[in-house]
C-alpha cells in the first residue's frame, strides 16, 4: 500500500553566510540593543555580552518554522497549490565545505503531486532541473535529468522545493519576517528575569515617588 505522505528535503540555502543568517543577525542586533539599554539594572561583569548566551539551536528551529510557513504561502500565491510541511527538522553538516543546512519534512503525497504537475510545465524550472542534474568537475548528481523528471524515488519534489525556495529567497525575504524569537540559554534567561524584576521595582518606586509629589 502506497503511503499517503512523502519524506523530503528542502534545500533552502542554509545558515552559513546566507540571507537567512543575515535576517537572524538583524533580530539578534535588536535583541542586543534592547538588552544593552537595560543591563545597567543588574550587576554584570564589564565584558558581559548577551550574544554569548543566545541559544542558536532554538533560534534556528524557530526560524525554519516561520520560513516554511512563509514558503507555504508563497507556493499558494505563486502556483495556487496548497501544501503543508510537517515534522520539520533541521539537518546541519559537521563542516560547511561542501554542504549546508537543509530542512527535513513530511508532506502529503497528493500535495507533492499537484505541485510537481505545475512545475514540470514551467520552462524556467526545467532549465533549473537540467542544470541541477548535470554532473561536472567537483559535483556528482545522484539523478539524471530524466530520472528526476520521472520522479524516481519521489525525488522530483525536492528539486521543486529547492527551485521555489531560491525564488522566495530573492523575493524581499527580509520583509516577510515580522519576528524571530532570539532564544537564550538558562544563564541568559536568568539574567533577563533579574532585569524584569529590577524594572518592576523601579516602576513601583517611580509610582510611589509620583504619589508623594502630589
Amino acid at each position: 500500500m502506497t503511503s499517503k505522505t512523502i519524506e523530503t528535503t528542502i534545500h533552502f540555502g542554509g545558515f552559513y553566510e546566507s540571507i537567512h543568517s543575515h535576517i537572524i543577525e538583524g533580530f539578534e542586533e535588536q535583541e542586543t540593543e534592547y538588552f544593552n539599554e537595560r543591563k545597567h539594572l543588574v550587576n554584570l561583569p564589564k565584558d558581559f555580552e548577551i550574544w554569548e548566551h543566545f541559544d542558536f539551536k532554538k533560534i534556528h528551529d524557530d526560524y525554519i518554522k516561520k520560513y516554511c510557513s512563509i514558503l507555504e504561502q508563497f507556493i499558494f500565491d505563486e502556483y495556487r497549490v496548497n501544501i503543508s510541511f510537517h515534522g520539520l527538522k533541521l539537518h546541519s553538516p559537521r563542516f560547511y565545505n561542501y554542504s549546508t543546512d537543509t530542512i527535513e519534512t513530511t508532506i502529503k503525497r497528493h500535495e507533492a503531486k499537484s505541485l510537481n504537475n505545475v512545475l514540470i510545465q514551467d520552462d524556467e524550472f526545467l532549465k533549473y532541473l537540467k542544470k541541477r542534474t548535470t554532473s561536472y568537475s567537483g559535483y556528482y548528481s545522484n539523478y539524471s535529468y530524466d530520472e528526476a523528471l520521472n520522479n524516481k524515488n519521489n525525488i522530483l519534489i525536492s528539486y521543486v522545493l529547492e527551485f521555489i525556495s531560491d525564488q522566495l529567497n530573492r523575493d524581499e525575504l527580509y520583509y516577510k519576517f515580522e519576528y524571530i524569537e532570539i532564544a537564550l540559554n538558562d544563564e541568559g534567561n536568568k539574567i533577563y528575569d533579574e532585569i524584569f524584576n529590577a524594572e518592576q521595582i523601579e516602576a513601583e518606586y517611580q509610582k510611589n515617588q509620583l504619589r508623594l509629589a502630589i
